[in-house]
């Protein structure tokens, strides 16, 4: 050991202050970034291939400037490599360590995705099969829209934070409403109450939306809210809402809000609330 201690000095020195930099809290964090920039920019197969020839150069370097008796140069490169070693490699550790979470998250959702929206397939199986029991058919509607609701608040947030409601339509055009029903809400325990009616422009803006198939986003009520918007004073600030159409009838809204501004993403969240929309409708009209 002190034979190794003094002919390798350099390269002990060199690994005892690569993690105090790596270890030490104020530095850390630079040394993270570093690393992030690092794999940002560096395709993961040249990282690897760095490493590799890394490795192998530092196992055949000191044969060579050995057989050239230059231990000064030696000490150099293997400072080097060992530097080298840690840059490349540090960034494909928290690499491994991000696709593994990556990984666990999507397995996650699959399953919260599974779980929440077979029951309602099950449930839309069930009323489309059966023919004249109109009683049975009535309470798995009822059913129905619990469900769709409850899988709404669970993918799109959680029943703490998100809400989700339904508004049922009422009338005909151009008098048409959108009026929750009673405990038409899951999630957050405050009740949706709002109306929207055809005959004030908010009503009307919502409706025509509705009307085309689109959907209804607004990221933050308080900065950016829809035509006809009245200040009032409200328990959420973001919401994203869907048709509940069967065939070319619209049966109504479904919504889910959030106290967060920007609790919903247009491109990730819209597709999920338009399928919950979309069942729901078949269980209303199937």
């Amino acid at each position: 050991m002190g034979r190794f201690a003094s002919d390798y000095w350099p390269e002990v020195a060199a690994a005892l202050v690569l993690l105090a930099v790596v270890g030490l809290t104020p530095l850390r964090s630079k040394v993270r970034a570093l690393a992030d920039w690092y794999f940002r920019h560096v395709p993961l197969r040249v990282s690897t291939g760095i490493t590799a020839i890394a490795a192998i150069t530092a196992v055949a370097i000191p044969f060579v400037f050995d057989a050239l008796e230059n231990p000064a140069r030696v000490h150099v490169a293997a400072i080097l490599i060992l530097v080298q070693a840690t840059a490349t490699g540090l960034p494909l550790f928290q690499q491994a360590k991000l696709n593994d979470l990556a990984s666990e998250a999507a397995q996650a959702a699959t399953r919260d995705i599974t779980r929440s929206l077979v029951p309602l397939a099950g449930l839309v199986k069930e009323i489309t099969e059966l023919r004249a029991n109109a009683a049975a058919k009535g309470q798995l509607r009822g059913r129905a829209h619990v469900v769709a609701l409850t899988a709404a608040a669970t993918l799109l947030g959680g029943p703490d934070d998100v809400r989700a409601s339904w508004y049922a339509a009422e009338g005909a055009a151009p008098r048409r409403r959108l009026v929750p029903p009673a405990a038409s809400s899951v999630g957050r325990p405050d009740m949706a109450s709002m109306i929207f009616d055809e005959q004030t422009t908010l009503g009307a803006t919502v409706l025509t939306a509705l009307d085309k198939r689109d959907v209804v986003y607004c990221r933050d009520i308080s900065e950016e809210p829809p035509a006809g918007w009245v200040e009032r004073p409200t328990k959420w600030r973001s919401f994203l809402s869907a048709p509940v159409i069967y065939e070319e009838q619209l049966l109504g809204m479904l919504t889910v809000d959030s106290p967060v501004a920007d609790d919903f993403d247009l491109d990730r969240d819209a597709g999920m609330v338009f399928t919950l929309a979309h069942l729901l409708a078949t269980a209303l009209k199937a």
